[in-house]
């Protein structure tokens, strides 16, 4: 008796360019980041660690829990 292996599912060609369309916003809002005065961080709340910490993450790393 053989083993059966399942192939996992391709993502469709549209939830590939969806992924794509949020790397690119993710990259633009980290850039957006960089560019936060002390004020502006302190009125959302987050340090400059915080922040560093999020503009140093690859490109593809980005949450997937986004709308």
């Amino acid at each position: 008796m053989t083993a059966l292996t399942f192939a996992r599912p391709r993502p469709s060609s549209a939830g590939r360019m969806r992924s794509i369309a949020l790397m690119i916003a993710v990259v633009h809002e980290r850039r957006a980041l960089r560019r936060l005065t002390s004020r502006q961080m302190a009125d959302m709340g987050v340090s400059a660690a915080d922040i560093a910490r999020e503009i140093q993450r690859p490109f593809w790393d980005f949450p997937t829990n986004r709308p």
